[in-house]
């Protein structure tokens, strides 16, 4: 992986990594590899000066080290970053790229018995290795991603405001209701009648990804079930009636302990004490996501808490060209 990765040739960083043979992880409920290698940009000749650190964080189906691949007619995230940091638009800092991919495309950066514990994976194991080998400055941690990504950055961040001080959310899932109801109102057709086995023999087949139009939403679906309201290991309790389409009201009240729009609420006292927080999303997002968005503002202003808010003129498959926007804030607080 790391000769892959030195053909980008950056001129600010080199590339390390961080191998977690991880405990968190171990025998999680969907057989996916606990033993996780995550890519690290580190500048060149720091000489043991203590640096920021910028945790990335990939949205649903993505995965961090996805973002140091080749791209055609432009730049990686990484040759972004090391332009950026040649036009002091960003931090000389170190940048982690997380890998917390599952079988079903994410894991929301949570607990789940469902999925495993990715939150125990990022906080105990991954995030502590990365300080014991690299000199980070205390309360210099950002934490960021788009969609799932930012609602990841939200969650660790607002649970442990000191670990992870800056948060950069951009169109992250929030307002469950007008993100996540649709989906499951698309795949309700597809899933009805079928158990969990059966779901996940489907995806291991291909037979889900492969759908036109409707595979993502039934993934979503599935995968944010998985996450938020998991009865076992081996049994999901979805939140709709999938013949009549009725929301089950106690199901649902698990899945909003998880929206943003209330977790930030209940964790106002800690959210507080954040030394910064980002927050953007497109007028055109096509999972509506600006709802969220606005309440979480609202929100915030309401509890006087400084941040950072604005919605560009674009959509959700726009978050990419946000990232200098978060790099260069990072960057200013951090001078």
């Amino acid at each position: 992986m790391l000769e892959e990765f030195q053909l980008l040739d950056l001129k600010h960083f080199q590339f390390e990594q961080i191998r977690i043979d991880s405990q968190a992880l171990t025998n999680n409920p969907l057989g996916d590899p606990n033993v996780r290698i995550n890519p690290i940009m580190v500048p060149k000749n720091f000489d043991d000066k203590k640096l920021g650190l910028v945790i990335v964080l990939a949205g649903f189906t993505g995965n961090g080290p996805k973002y140091l691949g080749p791209r055609t007619f432009e730049d990686n995230f990484a040759q972004l970053i090391d332009k950026l940091v040649a036009k002091k638009k960003a931090p000389k800092a170190v940048y982690l790229f997380v890998d917390a991919f599952s079988f079903w495309g994410g894991s929301q950066f949570i607990n789940s018995k469902a999925v495993g514990n990715y939150e125990d994976y990022l906080v105990k194991e991954l995030i502590p290795a990365v300080k014991k080998e690299f000199p980070i400055k205390e309360g210099r941690t950002l934490v960021m991603g788009g969609s799932s990504g930012g609602y990841g950055a939200l969650h660790l961040s607002s649970k442990f405001p000191k670990q992870f001080p800056y948060c950069a959310a951009i169109a992250p899932d929030s307002h469950f209701e007008s993100c996540y109801v649709g989906d499951l109102q698309k795949a309700s057709s597809f899933i009805l009648g079928k158990s969990y086995k059966e779901l996940k023999e489907l995806h291991s087949a291909g037979k889900i990804l492969s759908r036109r139009g409707d595979g993502h939403s039934i993934l979503n679906a599935i995968g944010m079930t998985a996450c938020y309201s998991p009865k076992t290991a081996s049994q999901l309790n979805f939140p709709m009636d999938f013949k009549t389409g009725e929301i089950d009201k106690a199901v649902w009240r698990l899945w909003k302990k998880h929206d943003p729009v209330i977790f930030l609420n209940s964790r106002k006292n800690k959210v507080k004490n954040l030394k910064g927080i980002f927050i953007e999303v497109g007028v055109r997002d096509q999972f509506c996501l600006f709802f969220g968005a606005r309440r979480m503002n609202q929100l915030l202003k309401s509890l006087k808490i400084k941040h950072h808010y604005n919605e560009f003129n674009g959509s959700h498959w726009d978050l990419s060209e946000r990232r200098p926007m978060v790099l260069d804030w990072i960057n200013s607080k951090w001078k």
